[in-house]
């Protein structure tokens, strides 16, 4: 896991650069990114998305993105993403590392927090997954849903991942594929056009590893005609 934290910040430095020498275009911004960028390496180093943070850090930091932004846009931009990387590492400390059993109850961030749905997932190899969809809220987005999933380590049960970006999940589900066993989870975010929140890993010999499910948006932008873009996950319309 190590490993991968640190090929993923080695692959997304050059991006980094980009943004901080964009960032010296006023005080505000500067300090704006003085503050996220040690954020990033602290999110990277406890998500179970690692892949899925990488992508939206490339897409902020994207050079043909970012130099159409106004100095106001620039500055929302990154005050926005910091306080979505300070709410995931808040979303980790009410994660706890180890449990004996999940029960009825909410584990994680969630407060006023119920379990609409629970249940368990077996696969070969003696595979056994357990799982919370929860529906709460914070005092920061308000109504929210989560999900979490544990995998049987012994006699104790490990985090293996964990949203509270989805207004409302799915059961995730155990899928056979020609590449090795994969655990997908349907999520959907709260609001008109904002997308889903879907988890998707695949069994590598006896860990999970993340597939990565955005970076598509920002690929797909690059290959649309001049004057094309894409509105509410779903449209495509000229603005002109």
């Amino acid at each position: 896991m190590l490993k991968t934290v640190w090929r993923l910040a080695v692959t997304a430095a050059p991006l980094l650069c980009v943004l901080a020498a964009s960032a010296q275009a006023t005080p505000e911004i500067a300090a704006a990114y003085r503050a996220m960028a040690p954020l990033w390496q602290q999110v990277l180093a406890v998500t179970p998305r690692p892949a899925s943070w990488t992508a939206r850090r490339a897409e902020l930091e994207d050079d043909a993105t970012w130099t159409t932004l106004s100095p106001a846009d620039r500055l929302a931009a990154l005050q926005t993403e910091t306080g979505r990387l300070r709410r995931e590492l808040a979303h980790h400390r009410a994660i706890p590392a180890r449990i004996e059993r999940l029960g009825e109850g909410c584990v994680g961030p969630l407060r006023g927090c119920r379990v609409p749905a629970g249940g368990v997932l077996r696969g070969e190899d003696g595979i056994e997954l357990r799982w919370q969809v929860q529906r709460g809220f914070t005092a920061e987005e308000g109504t929210s849903g989560g999900l979490v999933v544990f995998e049987r380590r012994g006699r104790e049960l490990r985090p293996l991942t964990w949203s509270f970006e989805g207004y409302d999940w799915q059961a995730p589900r155990l899928v056979e594929h020609d590449e090795g066993l994969l655990l997908a989870a349907i999520g959907f975010r709260a609001g008109s056009g904002h997308g889903n929140a879907d988890l998707l890993y695949r069994r590598s010999g006896d860990a999970w590893r993340e597939v990565e499910l955005e970076s598509w948006k920002l690929a797909l932008l690059r290959h649309l005609p001049a004057g094309l873009g894409v509105w509410k996950a779903s449209t495509m319309i000229s603005p002109t």
